[in-house]
């Protein structure tokens, strides 16, 4: 089992704030297993007009963060 930073995840993939939207790899067998986190707060910048009153992490960008944890993840 692996534990990835996010100064470790950057050195993997090309992403960058705001676009690098994984914390964390808490367990991680290459080519077999990934499981990331993202921490999503109240002051992130796409949750700002996403549904005023009910914010809510757009899709697109939770498919982006799924395509990131995998790409970790190879």
């Amino acid at each position: 089992m692996t534990f990835l930073d996010r100064a470790a995840i950057e050195e993997i993939i090309p992403h960058r704030d705001p676009f690098l939207l994984i914390d964390e790899v808490v367990d991680l067998i290459p080519g077999e297993r990934v499981h990331a986190r993202k921490t999503v707060r109240e002051d992130d910048w796409f949750l700002a007009g996403h549904f005023p009153g009910q914010p809510i992490m757009p899709g697109v960008l939770t498919v982006e963060a799924l395509a990131q944890t995998g790409a970790v993840g190879v």
